[in-house]
C-alpha cells in the first residue's frame, strides 16, 4: 500500500527548498527534492537509498508539512512501471480524426531537418534512460512524418522531464517543435 502512495510537496515544501529554514538534514532535503508528484514510493526507492532502506524519511517529511499524499498508482502501473506505461501511451495512442488544413498553414519541414529532430530526440533520450532508451528510439527512428513527430514529441519530452526536470523536458519540445515546423 505505502508503495504505490504519490507524494508532492506543499507550498512549505516548495519554500523550504530555497529558504532552507528547517535546517533539513542534507538525506532529508534530497528526498525532498526527488518528491515531485508523479513518482510513486516504489520509484523514489530506486532514486534514493534513504527511502529504500527506511521509508519513515517520508513519515517525517508529511509530518513536518513539507510533503502530501496526492494519490496513488492504480494496478496498470503496477504492471507497466513509468517508462513502459509512457511508451506503451505513445505506441497505442489512439489516431486523432484528421483535420483540415489549408495548404499554406500545413507544417513543413524538409528531410534534413526532420533528421537532426529525431537525432536530438534520441541522443536526449539515450542520455536520459540510458539502457532503457531503446524502445522510445526505435519508436522516433520510425517517424517518417512532421506530423508523426509532433504526435509522439509531447509524451517522449514528458518522459524525459520525469525523469529530469520538467522544465529540461519543456525545454527539449520546444527546441524540437521549433527545428520541424
Amino acid at each position: 500500500m505505502l508503495d504505490s502512495l504519490i507524494f508532492q510537496k506543499t507550498d512549505l515544501g516548495k519554500r523550504e527548498l530555497s529558504a532552507r529554514a528547517l535546517n533539513l538534514s542534507n538525506t532529508l532535503r534530497l528526498v525532498l527534492v526527488l518528491i515531485d508528484g508523479r513518482r510513486n514510493v516504489r520509484t523514489l526507492a530506486a532514486f534514493s537509498e534513504t527511502v529504500a532502506r527506511d521509508r519513515f524519511c517520508l513519515e517525517e517529511l508529511m509530518q513536518m508539512g513539507l510533503i502530501e499524499p496526492v494519490g496513488e498508482t492504480s494496478s496498470e502501473d503496477e504492471l507497466q512501471p513509468g517508462i513502459l506505461r509512457v511508451l506503451a501511451e505513445v505506441n497505442h495512442a489512439e489516431q486523432p480524426e484528421p483535420i483540415f488544413v489549408p495548404p499554406q498553414e500545413v507544417p513543413s519541414a524538409n528531410a534534413s531537418t526532420l533528421v537532426r529532430a529525431k537525432q536530438l530526440l534520441m541522443q536526449e533520450l539515450r542520455a536520459v534512460l540510458g539502457d532503457n532508451s531503446d524502445v522510445a528510439c526505435a519508436r522516433v527512428k520510425g517517424v517518417t512524418r512532421v506530423e508523426e513527430m509532433l504526435e509522439i514529441l509531447p509524451k517522449l519530452t514528458d518522459l524525459v522531464g520525469l525523469y529530469t526536470s520538467r522544465s529540461r523536458g519543456e525545454q527539449l519540445h520546444d527546441k524540437i517543435r521549433d527545428l520541424i515546423v
